[in-house]
């Protein structure tokens, strides 16, 4: 099943359950060029016109598949052992990035043309999941035991340059600068009311 998608530029990526992050390339059949395309919907615009003219009840001509876009396989990505992906997002101003959380609580900063994995942000995943606001301010440096009982299940891009928005397993919402990796706010719903309760750090948003 596919968990996620995102397209960056003219690659579609599907990220698909067990942790396959596949590529797909968009391209246009038979190579045709924009220009062709555009004289092909002028023509066809302009048949399907006469055809209405001539006969309001006539039969109109099926639109023909050349020139349509297709996606190409071209591969997939493999990420390290115990790295099981859930979900992943394309901020619009990182170029061929996408970043990808797991379901250890773990997000990473991907190039999907060179496939590398460029950087691990350190400081997403709280220390523990509990409902003590004391306790919630700790945050991972990348290293602790209690990371595997939080997993991150979405990521969504923010209006604000270098800004995510992350949900954790534990129903909390983090703003992440991805730049700084650094949180700039975090909330958490309660309950079956979702009251949301938030507060902010220092972090800067740039």
């Amino acid at each position: 099943a596919i968990l996620d998608m995102a397209v960056v530029g003219d690659v579609l990526l599907t990220l698909h359950e067990g942790g396959a992050l596949v590529r797909w390339r968009i391209s246009e059949k038979a190579g045709e060029g924009n220009r062709q395309r555009q004289h092909r919907h002028q023509k066809k615009r302009r048949r399907r016109k006469a055809d209405e003219e001539l006969d309001s009840e006539g039969a109109r001509s099926d639109d023909d598949d050349d020139g349509r876009e297709v996606l190409r396989l071209e591969d997939s990505i493999s990420f390290e052992s115990g790295f099981v992906p859930t979900c992943m997002c394309h901020p619009p101003s990182y170029l061929n990035k996408v970043v990808i959380g797991a379901g250890d609580g773990r997000a990473q900063l991907w190039n999907i043309m060179t496939r590398r994995c460029v950087y691990t942000f350190q400081n997403i995943v709280p220390k523990q999941a509990s409902d003590d606001e004391d306790e919630e301010e700790g945050y991972f440096d990348g290293e602790g035991e209690q990371r595997g009982a939080v997993s991150i299940t979405q990521i969504v891009a923010s209006p604000a340059l270098d800004v995510v928005a992350i949900a954790l397993s534990t129903n909390q919402i983090i703003l992440q600068n991805l730049k700084f990796d650094e949180k700039v706010t975090d909330y958490k719903i309660f309950g079956r009311s979702h009251e949301v309760r938030g507060k902010h750090s220092s972090s800067v948003v740039g």
